[in-house]
């Protein structure tokens, strides 16, 4: 008997989104989404609990390190012995004492067991996906193992997002436009429409030639500020909206102050930043000296265009207000 397709209504994960490219990269880049969703924490909120019933920041981060760990060791079984029964899975109990634990060292920790898994991941051959062992009298395969640990990851970043929130960390309300929507068939620019309409995967009809480097589920939509290309057009750099392939470009938003985490309320849409948009050598065109990484988020934070996952679909026009809600 096989695992059911994994899905969680509190997180909105479902596996059947999932690939196995978007698997192994996700999880190779699981550290640095940890870093960025906890950026600006001091140490003392990241071992603060909001409730007795809910681990700290830096216990989530353990508990990921965990989970890594223990689906790094069943794909590992999988592939040295297919089919072996496991018996009875431990069940999973509640947060426990309350732990203090060094940020540095937890997150160090955490980064050496994800880029183990990640190896492990990659080396999986075309056969071996579906490789399986058994616990509970179910099989688990190789598969199963790697879209779980993404989830955890998508779930636990969530919970890390809603701790900020509660314990007095939230991005400041904000409202702004949508001063422009756009859409291609690859590539960049992308082109100016007047509605769009926004599923679990982004807007419908758009796509990236380089889908190695985007299109997984918390990249569904990519997000940028009107008045930072205005700054850079400024500059005198023939830029516009669109020009660097983001998908809204929205106008009145206090850009400095995303964070990945940030919940938006676009249209009818409701999304959640999830990551910095990685500049490339496709975007050097828009600048006059070709120097893309004037917009990366390393070197100029307040221009970073964000990557976002989308919570809830629906529909999107111009001129729609778009609203930071936490």
């Amino acid at each position: 008997m096989n695992t059911p397709t994994e899905t969680c209504d509190e997180c909105g994960f479902d596996a059947d989104e999932w690939n196995d490219q978007d698997t192994e990269r996700t999880v190779a880049s699981a550290s640095a989404l940890i870093a960025l969703w906890t950026d600006s924490m001091p140490e003392s909120a990241r071992n603060v609990r909001p409730s007795a019933e809910r681990w700290s920041v830096n216990e989530y981060v353990d508990h990921l390190r965990e989970v890594f760990f223990g689906m790094r060791m069943l794909i590992e079984l999988a592939l040295e012995e297919p089919g072996r029964d496991l018996g009875p899975m431990p069940k999973p109990g509640g947060p426990g004492p309350h732990r203090t634990l060094d940020s540095q060292a937890t997150a160090s920790g955490f980064e050496t067991v994800a880029s183990a898994l990640a190896t492990s991941i990659r080396s999986l051959e075309a056969d071996q996906w579906s490789y399986s062992v058994a616990f509970d009298g179910l099989a688990h395969s190789t598969t199963w193992a790697s879209r779980h640990s993404v989830h955890d990851l998508q779930h636990h970043l969530a919970d890390i997002a809603d701790i900020r929130v509660s314990i007095g960390d939230a991005t400041p309300a904000d409202e702004g436009t949508v001063a422009q929507i756009n859409s291609s068939d690859g590539g960049v620019p992308k082109r100016p429409v007047d509605h769009a309409i926004v599923d679990r995967r982004g807007v419908v009809g758009d796509s990236q030639n380089a889908r190695q480097h985007h299109g997984r589920p918390w990249q569904a939509l990519c997000l940028w500020s009107a008045e930072v290309i205005a700054d850079l057009q400024a500059e005198g750099h023939p830029i516009g909206h669109g020009s660097a392939g983001e998908n809204l470009t929205l106008q009145g938003l206090e850009w400095s102050r995303l964070r990945a985490g940030t919940v938006l309320e676009i249209g009818s849409v409701r999304c959640q930043l999830s990551a910095a948009a990685i500049p490339c050598a496709k975007n050097a065109q828009w600048f006059s000296d070709r120097d893309f990484n004037r917009i990366h988020h390393t070197r100029h934070p307040e221009r970073t265009r964000w990557h976002a996952s989308v919570l809830s679909p629906g529909e999107i026009r111009r001129g729609d207000a778009a609203r930071v809600v936490r």
